[in-house]
């Protein structure tokens, strides 16, 4: 079902039948790589840079391919979070990551339930 709204939403921003497009699948756990690859995995500071880093980099790759791109990431602050520095670092991180990725977006989607819901800005 989850392909149906990727499709649907490809055709509502003018995929063309031409178009390359790429599924990167996910930044929950790109995001997670980056947090431990840190000497120090619970500095918020050292880790943010990091994020705005490899999240530019990302973007750069994404503007200059030629492609569509379909990114997915899960959203961990809607539930509970883990009540321990490197929980709260970890959400304060994914959230910069998805808000850098969806600012540079043309659409932005959070399917729930089942359900695509369009993010408006």
């Amino acid at each position: 079902q989850l392909g149906e709204h990727i499709g649907t939403a490809l055709a509502e921003f003018g995929n063309t039948a031409g178009t390359p497009t790429v599924l990167l699948d996910c930044i929950t756990l790109w995001v997670s790589n980056i947090l431990f690859s840190l000497p120090d995995p619970e500095d918020l500071s050292a880790f943010e840079g990091a994020v705005r880093l490899e999240t530019e980099a990302l973007l750069d790759v994404i503007r200059s391919s030629g492609c569509q791109w379909v990114v997915v990431s899960g959203e961990t602050g809607l539930g509970g979070i883990e009540p321990t520095r490197l929980g709260r670092n970890y959400c304060d991180g994914l959230g910069l990551a998805n808000q850098l990725i969806a600012a540079q977006a043309r659409e932005a989607f959070l399917v729930v339930a089942g359900r695509l819901l369009k993010l408006e800005e």
